[in-house]
């Protein structure tokens, strides 16, 4: 609605254009009725009209002079004089000073009135669209370039305030081989009415789209309330953009910042997400995070790359115990750098081990292709994928480089690891020592026959949790573990996450 004042020192002449017509019909309310240019300035201070019906004739201080005082406060406010024939000059005057609105008391009726109001309201409409745009440049010309001028004339220098910016971003998978992995959803408009709703607290300034995966959010808060109180707030208006997006298919991940008092440290509070954005691969998707709980910093882990590549070199069976460290490393002092350069150099090493097995390089599109890379969107994945990967090399060998022995022991796994057996059991089928049996085999695969029983049971478990039909301790017990405590101890170790934390992950992804 469009606020009304009306100034008339006849209380008949208010009434009477009051009842004229009904003004909430034509987007109108009358907020307020002044007598005197006295009580007209106290209420255009406390009430804040857009449109003011001024009498041009009143005594003491004229409606002209009036408008001049209301006009030096708000430049834009409308004000529609009530003249007779005989106030001419006042009219040229009052055109002089930007008052372009009159209706000759006289001629007034329901249609002369109605056709005014839609007239003021085209005007109304046109200028706030067009401020509207004005305000987002200004936001936007601060947000990426720290110009403050423009801000200004919205927002004065020095005014107080209480703002809070949202950082939206989708959350896409991490490009663990050098590049970006596309998928189909984007950052759609945000439909800010399904947040509105019960938003007495917060004011929304400003919706500001960066790109096709990236939006920040401006509000700011209309009381004064704790800061336990303001983040349970924001986070409620979080969670409603999030389900905004997830029923459109897209998964987004949230920034809340700080209340900040002066709308231009904007500038500063956007650089600090675009510099912590990097860290959201510490997290799960879809996650709401307080920008002030984040820290980047620079941790130097290329000793620990090092000590990965000589495990691998000598077939070392710390290797998973390695790659476990530097990854809990990344995680404790998070730089983006840092967790590339990791990346960067297990994958150089994987690569080398796929050389050596006479296995196909990763440049292989229909390689590629069957890794499930675009699933990887934290650093927990992204161990557990570089695990995995090592193991399924080193315990893939080329057939040809096995031994009959080793063969035979890696089918007698395959077709008996639903039970218990012994090293002495699987020498007795192959005429050899239990003691013998295990050199050659570790020497071969790189393996223990333990480890690479636990990772084959644990890689026929995951193919399992991808059903339905199964319960988990089911699972467990068919892929040879009596209980299903042990079982979920098992493939925690080997994953990282329990088995009902896997099958929730999978749920997820789908």
């Amino acid at each position: 609605m469009i606020k009304v004042m009306i100034v008339d020192d006849e209380i008949l002449a208010i009434e009477h254009l009051k009842i004229l017509l009904n003004w909430e019909e034509l987007g109108f309310e009358i907020i307020g009725e002044a007598l005197s240019a006295k009580k007209a300035m106290e209420l255009v201070r406390s009430t804040y009209p857009q449109v003011i019906f001024m009498d041009i004739r009143m005594p003491v201080v004229d409606g002209l002079s009036l408008s001049e005082k209301i006009l030096a406060l708000n430049p834009n406010m409308k004000i529609v004089l009530l003249t007779s024939h005989r106030d001419f000059e006042y009219a040229k005057k009052a055109i002089n000073i930007g008052i372009s609105h009159f209706l000759l008391k006289h001629e007034m009726n329901k249609l002369n009135l109605a056709k005014e109001l839609r007239k003021i309201h085209e005007e109304l409409v046109g200028e706030e669209e067009i401020a509207r745009s004005v305000k987002s440049q200004s936001i936007r010309d601060l947000l990426f370039f720290g110009h403050k001028t423009g801000i200004n004339k919205f927002y004065q220098k020095g005014n107080k305030g209480n703002y809070c910016m949202f950082y939206l971003k989708v959350d896409r998978p991490y490009p663990i081989f050098d590049e970006r992995i596309e998928r189909n959803s984007k950052f759609q408009r945000l439909n800010l009415e399904c947040i509105k709703e019960n938003s007495e607290e917060v004011e929304f300034v400003e919706v500001i789209p960066i790109d096709k995966e990236k939006a920040v959010l401006l509000c700011s808060t209309r009381k004064k309330s704790t800061e336990g109180e303001n983040w349970k707030i924001f986070y409620h208006i979080a969670l409603k953009l999030q389900r905004e997006f997830v029923n459109s298919g897209v998964s987004v991940s949230i920034f809340i910042s700080p209340l900040f008092k002066n709308i231009e440290q904007l500038t500063e509070i956007y650089a600090q997400c675009e510099e912590k954005s990097s860290a959201l691969v510490l997290f799960d998707k879809g996650s709401i995070l307080n920008l002030q709980n984040l820290i980047v910093s620079d941790l130097d882990i290329q000793e620990n790359c090092r000590e990965i590549a000589r495990c691998i070199n000598e077939h070392n069976d710390d290797f998973v115990q390695m790659v476990q460290d530097a990854f809990e490393l990344v995680k404790l002092n998070f730089h983006p750098v840092t967790l590339r350069f990791l990346c960067k150099e297990l994958i150089s090493l994987l690569e080398n081990l796929r050389n050596q097995h006479h296995l196909p390089s990763y440049l292989d599109t229909d390689v590629r292709n069957e890794l499930h890379a675009d699933e990887l969107f934290n650093l927990k994945d992204i161990m557990q994928w570089i695990i995995d990967e090592y193991r399924k090399i080193t315990s893939t060998k080329d057939e040809i480089n096995y031994s009959t022995k080793v063969e035979l022991t890696l089918r007698y796994i395959h077709e008996n690891y639903q039970r218990d057996f012994t090293m002495n059991e699987i020498g007795e089928k192959l005429s050899i020592s239990g003691d013998h049996l295990r050199h050659i085999f570790k020497k071969e695969t790189g393996n223990t026959i333990l480890d690479y029983l636990t990772w084959y049971r644990i890689e026929q478990s995951k193919k399992l949790l991808q059903k339905e039909e199964y319960k988990i301790y089911e699972i467990g017990e068919m892929i040879g573990y009596k209980t299903s405590q042990y079982f979920s101890l098992v493939f925690k170790k080997m994953t990282g996450a329990t088995p009902k934390e896997y099958k929730e992950s999978l749920n997820k992804k789908r």
